[in-house]
């Protein structure tokens, strides 16, 4: 577009240029420019450069400069323009906005200039004139009013969410805090702070740490830490931090909120005390567990020699003596309680065993065959109660720990035939199928039945609830203690009068190991 210019011209120029490339490089070789040479007290135009079209044909030499481009303004660059030709000092304008056309055919707009006013001597030294440069700075002027209306609506959120809500400088500096920061510190938007003095001193370094960390990766931080309140007092805080970026990809400042996560924290800690204190319980009672399994093996290990010596002791002694009349009553009465006590030494060690037992030995278990195997052991019982067994076998066989299933179901079938009804001929059903995942073995009976408060008792050591037949009260104890230690669990229905329901639920195991 036009150019006229001597040589003393174009040294101003190429000064103001210099000027303009020192505080911004990239403008001199890409922002559109208008320059222009004023000579004279009454600064009249001697030299316009542009790149606007709504300037080109225009008649500017020997007028004024707002005659040429009223666009420039008004009272205010005449008194900058007599004010450089008058002090002989430059002047600058930053963000000056000109409507102006800016290609041919396009619409008139609204574009910003940074405008560097510079006075130009001769020879003498005496200033003979003003240049001046305007470049523009739209873009930049435009991304930064975004930015200002972008982060508005960010504080405008920030400041209506129930949170405590910030901006970070690049350095760490608070840029902003909500009323919620504020209402929670007591401090005041007036005061002069650090947020760091409201962080607690054991949690510091970890912030600190965390930004340095978000600074070199630009990425989001969080971390948990607690905040100084106003009367004084801590309260753990859930902190979040997500870095801001400008076009170039770095980073400007961080945003970041806050939420009061103290009650959550403090039963945190309580169940945390909790469990260590249910753990240390655990250890104690495994330890009392242990000694008690101890004391069963020792005692019913050491109680057989003496039993033994006793029996031998008694059939030596009655071998000696008329066992008729009274001394039969009583030989028979002694004898039994020696069998009685041999029961109860035998039931011990198979509780010992029961708790020692570690799951290893698995075998394949066929249900048929164990049902008669134990059949063939109760088979005076099951005769002198003319009681019927049925089946439904839906698992025909699982693997398993054979002396686990075998007992279960010796324990429950026996306990069946021994506690049934006088009034009714006992008849138990046993079946087996599959649910959940689970194998499942049902014994049902038409027995004397439990009351609701005695089916907890039942698994008791030592608690018999029925007494019409004779037992130690250790069989139900032991059925429970093996199920439980092998991973499953047993459950009871039972009502007085119409019988019981036992469920068994072992793991599935589809292969030996």
């Amino acid at each position: 577009m036009g150019s006229l210019k001597s040589n003393d011209e174009k040294n101003s120029f190429q000064y103001i240029e210099n000027e303009i490339f020192l505080q911004n490089p990239t403008v001199h070789s890409q922002a559109p420019t208008i320059s222009a040479i004023l000579k004279g007290k009454d600064l009249l135009l001697n030299t316009l450069e542009h790149d606007y079209h709504s300037l080109d044909n225009r008649e500017f030499a020997g007028k004024k400069l707002l005659e040429a481009i009223p666009e420039l303004g008004g009272k205010l660059t005449e008194e900058v323009l007599n004010g450089v030709y008058q002090t002989g000092k430059p002047s600058f304008g930053n963000e000056i906005p000109i409507l102006i056309v800016k290609k041919e055919g396009g619409p008139e707009e609204k574009l910003y200039f940074n405008i560097i006013y510079q006075p130009t001597q001769n020879q003498s030294g005496e200033t003979e004139g003003v240049s001046l440069l305007a470049y523009e700075v739209t873009k930049q002027v435009v991304a930064r009013n975004a930015s200002i209306d972008q982060l508005n609506k960010l504080v405008s959120i920030m400041e209506s969410a129930p949170l405590i809500s910030w901006i970070l400088s690049v350095d760490g500096k608070s840029d902003y805090f909500n009323r919620n920061w504020y209402h929670y510190t007591g401090s005041s938007k007036d005061d002069i702070f650090h947020w760091q003095d409201f962080v607690h001193s054991d949690d510091l370094p970890k912030i600190n740490n965390l930004l340095g960390e978000s600074r070199d990766s630009n990425k989001m931080w969080e971390a948990d830490y607690r905040l100084k309140n106003s009367e004084g007092f801590y309260r753990w805080y859930s902190g979040k931090s997500v870095p801001v970026k400008n076009n170039s990809g770095e980073l400007i400042h961080w945003v970041g909120t806050a939420s009061d996560i103290h009650d959550r924290k403090m039963y945190e800690e309580q169940l945390e005390l909790l469990n260590r204190e249910l753990l240390y319980k655990n250890q104690q009672l495994e330890k009392t567990n242990t000694d008690l399994d101890n004391f069963l093996y020792m005692a019913s290990h050491d109680l057989k020699a003496p039993i033994a010596n006793l029996e031998g002791l008694l059939m030596a002694y009655f071998e000696d003596f008329d066992t008729e009349g009274d001394s039969s009553f009583y030989q028979e009465m002694m004898f039994k309680s020696v069998e009685r006590f041999k029961r109860t030494i035998k039931d011990l060690t198979e509780i010992s065993k029961a708790q020692r037992e570690i799951v290893t030995e698995l075998e394949e278990i066929d249900f048929e065959d164990l049902l008669e195997n134990i059949k063939s052991d109760i088979k005076e019982l099951i005769n002198r109660k003319d009681a019927v067994i049925t089946t439904d076998f839906k698992i025909v066989s699982i693997f398993h720990v054979q002396r686990i299933v075998r007992s279960v179901l010796y324990n429950l079938l026996s306990n069946s035939i021994k506690y049934s009804s006088p009034e009714r001929r006992p008849e138990i059903h046993i079946s087996t199928y599959e649910s959940d995942g689970l194998h499942i073995i049902k014994v049902e009976d038409n027995g004397l039945g439990l009351s609701p408060e005695n089916i907890n008792k039942m698994f008791m050591l030592f608690k018999r609830i029925h007494n019409q037949e004779e037992g130690t009260g250790v069989g139900l104890y032991m059925v429970k203690r093996m199920i439980e230690n092998s991973g499953g669990k047993i459950e009871v229905e039972s009502a007085i009068g119409k019988g019981s329901t036992f469920k068994i639920f072992l793991k599935k195991i589809n292969e030996i190991n």
